[in-house]
């Protein structure tokens, strides 16, 4: 399980594994669902209206978190077989993405 606080209009973010990232509002209803397919629990990150999160084995997206919709930016993936992705961080603000992975590699 994973939980983060957006800034500025007091949404939470979720992610269970291997189930979707869901964004509740101040009432603690779920006002979007993103699916993921990723079967380990990992550390997510946000930064004002950027989210990554991870999908499939190696994998993570970087979304646009706006309102009640998403919209994926891009997709970075590892050719390696690092294993999962456990941890994904904004670096520097959004000019730098570290990811961790199963392996330890980063």
């Amino acid at each position: 399980m994973w939980i983060a606080a957006t800034e500025g209009d007091h949404h939470i973010i979720s992610m269970g594994r291997r189930e979707s990232v869901v964004i509740w509002n101040e009432e603690n209803q779920p006002t979007m669902k993103i699916p993921i397919s990723h079967d380990c629990f990992c550390k997510c990150d946000i930064l004002g209206s950027l989210l990554v999160i991870p999908h499939d084995k190696n994998e993570l997206q970087l979304l646009i978190i706006e309102e009640a919709k998403h919209k994926l930016l891009n997709k970075i993936s590892v050719t390696s077989d690092e294993g999962a992705v456990f941890f994904a961080k904004f670096l520097t603000g959004a000019d730098r993405l570290l990811a961790a992975y199963e392996s330890g590699g980063i």
